[in-house]
């Protein structure tokens, strides 16, 4: 008898971890750690194509804080629509508190 205790006891360690952490808590511990937010103005990296443009951000995805949705502020910037930028290839200009 004291054997099948001993496995029930094993059996009870292999169970799947489970987090308390909800999704939206996740989220935003991923947004508040990420390098840019939303509303920041920053600037092309001179080694890219639109080297200079000045830009704002728009959007920081949660699941890829290393991405950032750019808008550019120029004239021509402003008739096209958001593009995807890399956060290595920008450098944050002024922080939207």
């Amino acid at each position: 008898m004291i054997s099948n205790n001993k496995c029930r006891v094993k059996r009870n360690l292999r169970r799947p971890h489970t987090y308390n952490t909800s999704e939206d808590e996740l989220k935003k511990e991923r947004l508040q750690n990420a390098t840019f937010r939303k509303g920041d103005l920053v600037k092309i990296q001179k080694w890219c194509k639109n080297k200079g443009r000045l830009c704002i951000v728009v959007e920081v995805r949660w699941f890829d804080t290393n991405s950032v949705v750019i808008q550019y502020l120029d004239v021509e910037g402003l008739l096209d629509e958001p593009s995807l930028a890399n956060a290595a290839n920008l450098i944050l200009m002024s922080r939207d508190e």
